[in-house]
């Protein structure tokens, strides 16, 4: 491919064509400005997204273009229609994907001088915490010029707004909700001119795999007939399905196209500049434009002060702003103050601001207070509800008219703290009815005695947030059946609810009569379904072998406002057969040594010690080929993964066949990835509620373990290097071993607890093996456990699988039961009784007693502990699970206090 022609030589080809007559300077663009592409230095905050090389030019006719075929390169642009620099973009996109290819300019807002929006202190411009807030605009432009089209007519740009509303990271994509607006007019546009692209900050959902325009849209997160497409997206994570403007922590402009040609030469390429990025336009309710003096009262309360208030240019949104002067002497026996004021005709309010939480005022200081210790900012509101004023007051606001920074800010003030002081005389019904505000005040005071000067300018009044004012719950669920319609799935139906809009739709299940969807031993199949899917299918496994299995099934309702309705229950359980997982045994070989032999661990199989999991492409129930990859049979890429644990570390190996060898290089520490290698995903935690879609710390931490032939580590953690007594690697006849010891306390995050493995734990789980046959960085296959990882595992436990630790469905739970406190202590019979796999114990204790609940085998030797612990006075029952026992007489103990009683019990096959 010839590379792009630069300015330096096309833009003289152009002139001389006539193609480059340039449109009439435009207006500078408003306020708030998301980025001004105005310096190459401030360029060092725009990041390719997906590792395309950056090259910074300064003589378009000397720079170095990068190697390969996918670039960006960077030069300052400037003419008669910039508004002060530019940013010119020489980009080539390499298409080899199946569905073409992307690459992107990312850029990640700097931390702000903040303030919570709960506390009325300035916000540097739209920015709450670490996120931007553009949630009160209506529009995001950007202007273009576009210099040289891009070679091919379906080159389309767009931009990504990383949504942070879950609150977990603002890293965009592995931590945040991506959504997605596009346009293919942009880089195709052949006019030379300068044009503006405007999006309206709409949330268009989920509108299937495209991305249409008009808007942002979540594409690829549609629900549908396969339950892997139900919660899988290939725009990133779905994480509460709505576009949060008041939480954005990036944004990316982005160059895609399709595949441009034959698989391994496609290339499109084009020119373009970039201006400026802004939003615009006013979504809650408008209390004032402050573009004009003239339409507003104002006045100032002391003898010897004296103030100027004019319109300027300077403006946040529409023609003007106001600009007020300000000298102040508190000569006053209260101080002194200026105010502004603007009221309504009598009988007019200003529109229901009930639904809103907030006030927003922006303004910008361009002289400090002379003394600000001695000036502050009111705001007052007049409510007419009662046919007289009721003047409600928000007072003392500081850190406004001390500011340094000379941009425009934004004042947020909480509508839940106004109030009307005690000395105003007539105080109404003493309620803010915020749907008759007929007038509004804003007012500096300052103290009695002081003197204080400065210049501020006001723009853009409005209500601001949206408050809950639904808190009506959806009505429960209908039509809701379950169905065993094959082995080992189980389909579930229901209707939505009618009269709702982007509710979603959680199903559980138990082993044992729902009554709360809270109690203990209630799981989640499945959550945060969305409307319009109606139907779901429930995969079934077990531990180890096929088992038949009994549950009850419950679902609700949860509103776009998050109320939730009652669970509608099937009274009736659905038998089927579950398929046997192999899991993670609950002891490793005898005197393990990580030596990359793994005889001991084929050993222990063929003795039913450690059953491994057999991974190979298209297979049965385990192995998976990520979507757009290719492994050619179980020659080319297969495994036996062998895990165990102990109370000290999780044991990892694997017996790779891999027909073409070649991991990673000594030396290389970079896209270690792209060799052959792998990975392991894990949850240490009993996961029985949803899937996370982020990775977490704390109490149920997520792990991504990378092994490669020189090392073994996790994201952040300590490396662990091959040949020690914790890691081995070895090539073998058929391909690689490598064999790994997981040491939990120096693996565990520093805000997570040292796990402990228990028998029962269902935990996430994950193991992708890398798949290079051709040397250098070259990835061509991925084998992976989860038959929902595409190649995002990487971003989300969202797209995990799972197994279990042990032989047992579930760790024994003990569940409090309803009703009176009991009176005396007391032991029933178990049921059901004979079982086969699970029984339930229950027993009531009068008082507040260390309990201890035991099973014994017929010779009086110990099997287990259930309960051993203080509880409270009440009913209990505890789930108990024999699966791994022998048939035959056992017996279990109950003990509180000095009461103990013991009953006969009997497992059968």
């Amino acid at each position: 491919m010839k590379r792009l022609a630069t300015t330096g030589t096309l833009l003289g080809l152009l002139l001389a064509l006539g193609l480059t007559a340039q449109a009439p300077a435009q207006p500078v663009p408003p306020v708030p400005q998301i980025f001004t592409f105005n310096s190459l230095a401030e360029f060092d905050s725009l990041w390719t997204s997906y590792g395309a090389p950056v090259r910074f030019g300064y003589d378009p006719d000397t720079v170095t273009y990068p190697e390969g075929r996918e670039y960006f390169v960077f030069f300052e642009y400037q003419d008669e229609g910039t508004m002060g620099k530019a940013l010119q973009v020489d980009w080539s996109l390499f298409t080899d994907q199946s569905w073409g290819g992307s690459n992107g300019l990312l850029y990640i807002r700097p931390d702000p001088e903040v303030s919570s929006p709960s506390n009325p202190q300035p916000d540097s411009f739209f920015a709450q915490a670490s996120l931007w807030d553009i949630s009160d605009f209506t529009h995001i432009h950007l202007r273009y010029k576009t210099l040289v089209p891009a070679n091919h007519p379906d080159a389309t740009i767009r931009i990504k707004l990383h949504d942070a509303s879950e609150g977990v990271g603002t890293s965009p994509s592995s931590e945040t909700e991506d959504w997605y607006t596009q346009s293919q007019d942009v880089y195709d546009d052949a006019s030379g001119q300068w044009k503006v692209w405007t999006v309206p900050l709409v949330d268009l959902g989920l509108p299937g795999q495209t991305v249409p325009d008009g808007g942002f849209s979540r594409p690829g997160c549609q629900a549908g007939g396969d339950p892997l497409q139900q919660s899988g997206c290939w725009s990133g994570l779905l994480g509460n399905g709505k576009l949060d403007l008041d939480k954005i922590a990036a944004l990316t402009i982005e160059f895609t196209g399709p595949q441009a040609g034959a698989q391994l030469d496609s290339t499109i390429f084009g020119t373009i500049v970039f201006d400026e990025l802004w939003v615009s336009g006013v979504r809650y309710e408008l209390l004032g434009g402050l573009d004009d003096p003239s339409a507003l009262g104002h006045w100032k309360n002391s003898n010897a002060g004296s103030y100027q208030l004019v319109a300027t240019t300077d403006t946040v949104e529409g023609s003007g702003a106001l600009d007020l002067t300000y000298n102040l002497v508190g000569d006053q026996g209260w101080g002194g103050s200026v105010d502004i004021q603007y009221e309504l005709p009598s009988g007019q309010f200003f529109p229901d601001m009930t639904a809103r939480t907030h006030l927003s005022l922006f303004y910008k200081v361009l002289e400090p207070a002379s003394d600000p210790s001695s000036v502050w900012l009111n705001i007052k509101l007049f409510d007419y509800s009662t046919g007289q004023k009721e003047e409600w007051h928000y007072s003392g606001i500081a850190n406004v008219l001390d500011d340094t920074t000379g941009v425009w800010r934004r004042l947020l003030v909480p509508l839940d703290g106004f109030a009307i002081p005690s000395w105003i005389g007539y105080k109404g019904d003493e309620v803010l009815n915020l749907d008759q505000i007929g007038g509004w005040q804003i007012q500096i005071q300052i103290a009695e005695g002081a003197t204080s000067s400065g210049r501020i300018l006001f723009d853009r009044f409005s209500s601001y947030g949206e408050r809950q004012t639904d808190f009506t719950p959806p009505e429960p669920v209908q039509g809701f059946d379950v169905l065993a319609t094959s082995p080992y799935e189980n389909l579930i139906t229901w209707q939505d609810v009618p009269g709702e809009s982007r509710e979603t739709y959680t199903i559980y299940f138990s082993e044992s009569p729902i009554d709360s969807v809270n109690q203990p031993g209630v799981m989640v199949v499945e959550a945060n379904i969305p409307e319009n899917t109606q139907i779901y299918t429930h995969k079934l496994f077990y531990p180890i072998n096929d088992q038949e299995v009994t549950y009850y099934y419950a679902i609700v309702a949860v509103d776009e406002a998050g109320n939730v309705s009652e669970p509608t229950r099937l009274t009736s359980p659905v038998t089927n057969t579950a398929k046997g997982l192999p899991t993670i045994a609950m002891a490793p070989p005898a005197n393990f040594v990580a030596d990359g032999d793994l005889s001991e661990w084929v050993a222990a199989a063929k003795q039913g010690g450690i059953t491994p999991i057999h991974l190979e492409p298209d297979g049965e129930f385990y192995g998976h080929v990520a979507r757009g990859f290719e492994i050619n049979g179980p020659q080319d890429l297969s495994a036996d993964v062998y895990l165990a644990v102990d109370n000290e570390a999780l044991y990892v190996a694997m017996d790779v066949t891999d027909d073409a060898y070649n991991p990673v290089p000594d030396g290389v520490t970079s896209e270690r990835w792209l060799y052959d290698g792998a990975e392991l995903y894990i949850g240490l935690y009993d996961w029985r509620g949803p899937k996370h879609e982020r990775f977490q710390s704390g109490a149920e931490p997520d792990y991504k373990f990378y092994l490669y032939k020189q090392v073994f580590f996790r994201d952040g953690g300590p490396e662990v290097q091959a040949g020690t007594e914790d890691y081995a690697w070895v090539q073998t006849a058929k391909g690689y071993a490598l064999e790994a010891r997981i040491r939990f306390d120096v693996h565990a995050y520093d805000t997570a607890p040292v796990f402990v493995p228990k028998n029962g734990m269902r935990v996430p789980l994950d193991i992708v093996i890398m798949d290079n046959d051709v040397g250098g960085q070259a990835r061509e296959g991925i084998l992976t456990y989860s038959p929902d990882n595409d190649d995002n595992s990487w971003q989300s436990p969202r797209y995990w699988f799972y197994t279990w630790i042990g032989d047992r469905f579930a760790v024994n739970v003990v569940r409090p039961l309803s009703g009176e406190v009991p009176r005396e202590f007391r032991v029933y019979g178990n049921y059901p009784n004979p079982f086969g796999r699970v029984t339930w114990i229950r027993y009531e204790v009068p008082r507040s007693e260390r309990v201890l609940v035991q099973v014994f085998n017929a010779l009086g030797q110990e099997v287990v502990t259930l309960v051993d612990g203080v509880q409270s006075a009440g009913r209990y029952e505890v789930r108990f699970d024999a699966s791994g026992l022998p048939a035959g007489l056992y017996f279990y103990r109950v003990q509180a206090g000095r009461h103990m009683e013991t009953r006969p019990m009997i497992v059968i096959r």
